[in-house]
């Protein structure tokens, strides 16, 4: 969301494999105001989609593996926590 915010003009697309992170990102783009995000779930390992050059910047984020049988589903209260957790890096 800061990216999309701070460069009002660019084009922005969120690519994640969990559905519900997804959507929370649309909900929360839709409540601030943020137009100019397309969210998308796929692969982020896989950009054969786009063309060559389509991205002027590409960023990631990657988790720590987490113990077996919790990566299927995270939860909605999981990813609250997350979340919650990067607001609170960001306001620092």
């Amino acid at each position: 969301m800061p990216i999309a915010q701070a460069y009002p003009d660019a084009e922005v697309i969120a690519i994640d494999t969990a559905g519900p992170t997804l959507r929370y990102g649309a909900a929360r783009a839709a409540g601030l105001g943020v137009k100019t995000i397309t969210f998308v779930q796929a692969n982020g390992e896989d950009l054969s989609p786009y063309p060559d050059n389509h991205f002027d910047w590409v960023q990631t984020t990657i988790f720590p593996p987490l113990p077996e049988g919790e990566a299927e589903d995270l939860g909605r209260a999981a990813v609250r926590n997350a979340y919650a957790a990067r607001k609170k890096e960001l306001a620092a």
